[in-house]
């Protein structure tokens, strides 16, 4: 894949191996999901073989990372797992956009509620949860059954190098946990009035070193949530 990086002191997109490729490594330091995201959705190749995650927000459009779309691959939506529940789909066509933000238009409609976009930026400070089925640990892991999850909030923007200050969220990496390879495009989430609603899509690292050793990158869905909807309403 022509952005992954193989030098470990350079920044790193966390997306799993090619789609030919067995599916790579989940969130370092996460735990098992401890609810059902209607929204949530695993890339892959072939049944299982999962290499990003994405995020419902229309019935046949989800958003993930402009690095995950490459290739023919199909989705499971709305599971906990990589191979059982929820629905599954394929893909018609792809938008790409800006600060690593992409669309992927399934080949049918997804019967699941979608996940929602506030119209609010996101504040420093904010808490926040992440969610994927990227490896738990660099190196060495093999990839999780079971979606992650890990509770973390949004940090200064001057704590992630290279970053897009009007594009992209710099989340916290508390105590060296924080996204790895598979976790690509996959959801940063809010709770607002008891409803969780996507902010972020996972993009890369924020820093040097393995995962969790330096804060993460994410596109901010709020910034680019009209490119997101003129795909997703129609």
């Amino acid at each position: 894949m022509r952005r992954f990086l193989l030098a470990a002191l350079l920044v790193l997109p966390f997306v799993a191996a090619p789609a030919t490729a067995d599916p790579a490594p989940l969130i370092v330091g996460g735990r098992n999901a401890t609810e059902t995201y209607s929204w949530m959705v695993s890339l892959q190749s072939s049944p299982g073989r999962h290499f990003c995650t994405g995020t419902l927000v229309s019935p046949r459009w989800v958003v993930t990372a402009n690095h995950c779309l490459r290739g023919h691959f199909q989705v499971r939506v709305g599971s906990n797992s990589l191979t059982t529940g929820g629905q599954t789909a394929g893909m018609t066509t792809v938008a790409v956009g800006p600060d690593d933000v992409g669309l992927v238009q399934l080949d049918r409609a997804i019967t699941l509620a979608p996940a929602k976009i506030p119209t609010t930026p996101v504040a420093v400070g904010t808490p926040l949860r992440i969610l994927g089925w990227g490896v738990t640990c660099d190196p060495g892991c093999q990839p999780p059954q079971t979606n992650q999850e890990l509770d973390t909030s949004l940090v200064a923007d001057s704590s992630c190098s290279g970053i897009t200050a009007a594009g992209e969220l710099c989340m916290n990496n508390p105590n060296k946990t924080g996204p790895c390879y598979g976790d690509s495009g996959g959801p940063a989430v809010q709770k607002i009035n008891g409803e969780w609603m996507v902010v972020g899509a996972t993009s890369r690292a924020g820093g040097p070193g393995r995962c969790g050793q330096s804060p993460s990158v994410y596109g901010d869905l709020v910034a680019h949530r009209t490119f997101i909807t003129t795909y997703a309403n129609n």
